[in-house]
């Protein structure tokens, strides 16, 4: 394919520009993530609590807060700016086919917005449910982190009866495909071996996740 001429490009970027997110979905979009994000900490805290039979009542704390507003603001650029790449790919080889089929740019803009908006709604579809995936088990990991740091600083009244060596961390579910996870996967850990675990989710689309668990 020869170089774009300035008439492709300008309907490229004309493109672009009409289907892109703006600064208010952008942010609107950092405010979800953080939430769903805070939401999946305090409940992966809690049940890491309900599992070892101790009373809790954790709130994440400023520093905290202020740690995941910023990862989640990240990520929100972070998808916008990967969504504005596919969407520019998508409409230079929508105007790069017609030009073969036609000669012209005579009706390309008109089909090439039809065509768009079908493409970003269904990539809408599956991208937020990989998003939510992510953000939600990414949320669960801080929780559990947060939970096996406040029972190592002994600021969690475990029963009676019940001490450290108790506690393992498994990583869940077992079954994995051949990545990263896989060495991981089904296997317990002590709890003064967190460290060898590797952060999860470990990538998009990870279905893996630290689970508290009584040994």
């Amino acid at each position: 394919m020869d170089a774009l001429t300035s008439d492709e490009k300008a309907l490229i970027a004309l493109l672009v520009a009409a289907f892109l997110l703006s600064k208010s979905e952008v942010a609107s979009m950092t405010t979800l993530i953080f939430t769903a994000r805070m939401d999946s900490a305090k409940a992966s805290y809690a049940q890491a609590s309900d599992t070892v039979g101790a009373s809790t009542d954790w709130e994440p704390s400023d520093d905290l807060q202020g740690q995941l507003k910023d990862t989640s603001e990240q990520d929100a650029e972070s998808i916008a700016a990967t969504y504005e790449a596919d969407l520019e790919s998508v409409a230079t080889g929508f105007a790069e086919s017609w030009m073969l089929d036609h000669e012209s740019l005579d009706g390309c803009e008109v089909a090439a917005r039809s065509e768009l908006s079908t493409w970003a709604t269904d990539r809408a579809t599956w991208k937020s449910e990989q998003i939510s995936g992510y953000t939600c088990g990414s949320g669960a990991n801080t929780g559990t982190n947060e939970w096996i740091d406040d029972l190592l600083d002994e600021d969690i009244d475990l029963p009676e009866g019940l001490s450290v060596d108790d506690v393992e961390v498994t990583v869940l579910p077992e079954e994995s495909s051949s990545d990263i996870c896989k060495e991981y996967a089904g296997q317990s850990f002590d709890i003064d071996e967190i460290d060898e675990i590797i952060d999860l989710p470990a990538h998009l689309g990870c279905i893996h996740r630290k689970v508290i668990q009584m040994k």
